[in-house]
C-alpha cells in the first residue's frame, strides 16, 4: 500500500511538472501573424506615371530627385475607410504592428502591461507634401534609406514572416531603391519574456558605382505636458533640418 501511494505521488509528480513546462513553452513563444485593420484615410490623388527627372525641388534642403518613381504631390481631400494588411509581432509583454502598405512602417507598439502606445500613432491617415516623391504621413517608426524621408515611404514594400528557433519571430521589410539602386531591409523581432523591440538594418549598394546613404528611423513621439527633451550638457551647438542653419546651445 505504501508502494502505491509513492508511485502514485510519483506519477502525480511527473505529470504537474509535464504540465508546467508545456505551459511554459507555450507562453515563450512569440506570435507572428496577419491581421486587417480599417483605417479613415484622405486617398491621395493619381500619381504622375510619367518620370520626373530633377526639376529644382527642394525637399528639406535635398535635392528632390525621383526618377524613376512617379511624383506623388496630388493629395485627396476625400475621407473614406480604407482596410490595411496589417503584420503582428507579440509575446506576453509587447503587441506590435507593422504597416506594409506605408514602406512597412513599425506602425504600433504597445505595451500590453499598462496599454501605453510607446509611439504616436495617427488614427487619420492624411499625407502631406515633405516625403522625397511627395505624400509621406508620420506616426509610429519611419525607416528612412537610403536617401532622406525614403522614396517608399508610401509604397508597398516586401515583407517576410519568421518564426526563429530561439522562439523569438522577426518581421523583415525593404526593397532595392531605384533611384540609387541601393538594397535595403530591417528586421523588428521580439523575443519571448523581453519587453523590447530588436532591430537589424542591413544596406548593401547592388551597383558597380561608390554610393553614400542615409539611414536613420524617424521616430514618431506624443508631445504632451509630461514630455520633455533632455540635451547633453556638453552640447555647445545646434543644427536645423535642413543642416546649414546653427544656433548655439543653451
Amino acid at each position: 500500500m505504501k508502494a502505491n501511494k509513492s508511485l502514485d505521488y510519483k506519477i502525480a509528480i511527473s505529470t504537474f511538472a509535464l504540465i508546467v513546462f508545456f505551459n511554459i513553452d507555450l507562453f515563450a513563444q512569440v506570435k507572428v501573424y496577419e491581421e486587417k485593420e480599417i483605417i479613415p484615410t484622405y486617398k491621395r490623388g493619381k500619381d504622375e506615371t510619367s518620370p520626373m527627372f530633377y526639376t529644382g525641388r527642394s525637399v528639406q534642403g535635398a535635392s528632390g530627385k525621383i526618377y524613376p518613381y512617379p511624383s506623388q504631390a496630388y493629395l485627396g481631400s476625400e475621407l473614406v475607410d480604407v482596410t490595411y494588411n496589417m503584420v503582428v509581432l507579440e509575446n506576453e509583454y509587447l503587441r506590435v504592428k507593422v504597416l506594409p502598405a506605408f514602406g512597412g512602417r513599425l506602425f504600433s507598439a504597445i505595451d500590453k502591461t499598462n496599454g501605453h502606445e510607446l509611439f504616436h500613432t495617427n488614427s487619420v491617415i492624411k499625407p502631406d507634401l515633405i516625403g522625397t516623391l511627395g505624400a509621406w504621413v508620420s506616426g509610429g517608426i519611419e525607416w528612412c534609406f537610403p536617401h532622406h524621408h525614403r522614396t517608399s515611404t508610401m509604397l508597398p514594400s516586401d515583407y517576410r514572416m519568421v518564426e526563429n528557433p530561439d522562439g523569438s519571430a522577426t518581421i523583415w521589410i525593404g526593397e532595392t531603391e531605384k533611384t540609387m539602386d541601393m538594397r535595403g531591409v530591417v528586421g523588428m523581432t521580439i523575443h519571448p519574456g523581453k519587453s523590447y523591440i530588436d532591430v537589424d538594418y542591413k544596406i548593401s549598394n547592388t551597383s558597380t558605382q561608390t554610393q553614400t546613404f542615409l539611414f536613420w528611423a524617424n521616430v514618431a513621439v506624443t508631445a504632451n505636458e509630461d514630455f520633455r527633451t533632455f540635451w547633453p550638457p556638453s552640447q555647445e551647438i545646434g543644427v536645423f533640418h535642413n543642416n546649414n542653419s546653427f544656433i548655439k546651445w543653451p
